[in-house]
């Protein structure tokens, strides 16, 4: 993060089966929208966000993608870069 701006990838994880079946991302959007955008999803699903180091993050995407691949599922355009 620089100077209050954020990347904000959302990935939804599925770990035991899917993999990546929702990804979506914003670049350059300041940290303040960000953690609105978190607050709302939050509230609204009642899903809990949790910050969390960069290597556990990659390590959490990377190992749902390659068991969903083993399982020969898919992941979403939108994941695609």
């Amino acid at each position: 993060m620089i100077m209050g701006i954020s990347p904000s990838p959302v990935l939804k994880v599925d770990l035991l089966c899917t993999g990546i079946p929702d990804a979506l991302y914003k670049v350059n959007v300041p940290l303040s929208e960000f953690e609105s955008f978190v607050d709302h999803i939050s509230e609204d699903s009642g899903v809990n966000f949790m910050e969390k180091s960069h290597e556990l993050g990659h390590n959490i995407i990377f190992g749902a993608l390659e068991y969903a691949e083993e399982l020969n599922m898919k992941y979403p355009k939108s994941f695609e870069g």
